[in-house]
């Protein structure tokens, strides 16, 4: 604790000063008429290739300097960290309700966590959390891709159930929130919470949709921003909250994110390459040779991203204790993993177990602690949210889920997740270029292919997925197969019911970002 305070007196100094940095939040103007479609956006045009991983050298993002512990020296020219009112606080007697903290961490793959049995020390602070709630052993997210993952997180159903289903639609367009959805934000914010959203990326811009609801609103000038940026915004926001009735702080960190840069002043940080070898051994990852050593260099520098966000979190804590709102209840999780090697994929995008695998604890009051073995999704949380958080009109909120409160139902369920269109025409890093989902279905996993070239694993005495089981076992394919396709049309279902799949026109600018992001679908 005392460091955190050290480090937290740190970062509100230096918001206190000028060489603070500046976060603008572009104007939303009127959105054109949306077109409607009759199913999902179809196959993706070609988006920008990027570098293999381990060729990446040092970008900024940021425009700023990273320091240890997350004492980050801030250099901007636009000044004071800004956090905008997009809509007013409700006036009025306040809610029955909880502060409710959301903290996402894009791309960390749950086994790059401490907490996960990661042989380095990379989570501290996560891990100190996890101990004192709930942390969940197996949690796997339905797309391995940043905006249906977070979608699905605050509305508490499957991406292809909501409809968006990438980081953009078809080429220029923009999917449309589905009419028939209230997220979280909105929600809570119509009850008479005072909301705030801190993002750190483009895909998670207003454009996307998923700022609604949020009366207070910062995100990157550029494509993306640091760490120390996002968390410098949270701190603003935080002395401004009012005391006086529930709030809802969402705060993303993208850093973990390629290109990989190891932070300054992380860099003797895991010099020793080891315990990376001995872990990339058997997942199939070459540790030898000059290629060996490259992708070496590029894990080393992603442990010391995720090192770097998790003492971000760190301060973020340690501001809401100085609040005096220790007793908020706080959840941690991530968008997706990363491939890393393994698989032959170097990012995300695929359905892979290693992309799907993300991290997620919950602390909260009187929540025992505890680790939980039952699979939950990304569409779990919300249930879980709405019973610890005594949300008013839980039953309106929950109505459309398809997501189920996991602390009080240990039953396991299949879960199902997708394969991002992008890489259809951007799989530069190996796979099948065909549609495919995965099918969890207790220690099996079933890749479905839309071309009915199935893979069947059994994860219980091949975790890595490294010997496909489907010619030895063509019966059991052809059941799980028969559950996939029936989930799928359930989906499909409810895609037309929640009206689920218009699209509208992108500007520019967003289209620009994304595309240098490799993120046009």
């Amino acid at each position: 604790m005392e460091r955190t305070n050290i480090a937290l007196a740190g970062v509100l100094g230096l918001v206190v000063l000028a060489s603070g940095v500046a976060l603008w939040v572009a104007s939303e103007s009127p959105p054109p008429t949306p077109e409607p479609v009759a199913a999902p956006a179809p196959g993706p045009t070609k988006s920008k290739k990027k570098s293999p991983l381990v060729m990446r050298g040092p970008i900024s993002r940021s425009g700023g300097l990273r320091g240890p512990a997350g004492l980050d020296r801030i250099i901007d020219r636009d000044g004071m960290p800004h956090v905008t009112q997009r809509e007013a606080v409700p006036s009025g007697p306040p809610p029955k309700g909880s502060r409710l903290v959301v903290v996402t961490w894009d791309t960390v793959r749950s086994d790059h966590l401490s907490a996960y049995g990661y042989p380095r020390d990379t989570t501290p602070t996560f891990d100190a959390l996890a101990r004192q709630g709930v942390l969940f052993e197996n949690h796997l997210v339905p797309q391995a891709t940043t905006l249906p993952t977070h979608v699905s997180l605050f509305t508490g159903v499957h991406p292809d159930e909501h409809g968006i289903t990438g980081n953009s639609a078809s080429g220029t367009q923009r999917f449309v929130p589905a009419s028939g959805l209230v997220p979280l934000a909105r929600h809570l914010s119509n009850a008479g919470y005072a909301t705030a959203g801190i993002v750190s990326s483009t895909p998670l811009k207003s454009f996307s949709g998923v700022s609604d609801g949020f009366q207070a609103w910062s995100e990157p000038r550029g494509r993306s921003r640091s760490g120390a940026e996002t968390t410098a915004a949270a701190l603003e926001w935080l002395k401004k909250a009012p005391d006086d009735r529930p709030v809802f702080l969402w705060v993303h960190y993208y850093d973990p994110h390629a290109p990989y840069q190891t932070p300054p002043g992380y860099q003797d940080t895991w010099a020793d390459a080891d315990a990376v070898r001995t872990w990339m051994e058997p997942r199939g990852i070459a540790a030898a040779g000059a290629e060996g050593e490259k992708r070496v260099d590029a894990i080393d520098q992603y442990d010391r991203e995720i090192r770097y966000v998790d003492d971000q979190l760190g301060l973020l804590l340690g501001a809401l204790d100085a609040r005096g709102w220790s007793d908020a209840i706080v959840v941690v999780t991530g968008d997706h993993g990363e491939g890393l090697g393994q698989h032959g994929h170097l990012e995300h995008g695929l359905v892979w177990e290693e992309q799907l695998r993300a991290p997620l604890a919950i602390r909260a009051p009187g929540l025992a602690a505890e680790r939980v073995t039952t699979p939950t999704t990304a569409q779990d949380v919300l249930p879980m949210l709405a019973a610890l958080g005594d949300f008013p009109d839980e039953a309106g909120l929950l109505a459309p889920s398809s997501g189920r409160n996991v602390l009080a139902d240990r039953n396991e369920r299949p879960i199902l997740s997708r394969m991002s269109r992008r890489q259809l025409h951007d799989l530069q890093d190996g796979g099948n270029q065909v549609m495919a989902w995965s099918f969890h279905s207790g220690p099996e996993q079933l890749i479905y292919r839309e071309d009915g070239a199935h893979s069947l694993f059994d994860l219980s005495s091949d975790p890595h997925a490294l010997h496909d089981l489907a010619k030895e076992k063509p019966a059991r394919v052809a059941e799980l197969v028969s559950e996939v396709e029936a989930l799928n049309a359930l989906h499909a279902k409810r895609f037309a019911e929640l009206g689920a799949g218009k699209t509208e026109t992108l500007d520019a600018d967003t289209v620009g970002d994304l595309q240098a992001l490799g993120y046009i679908e």
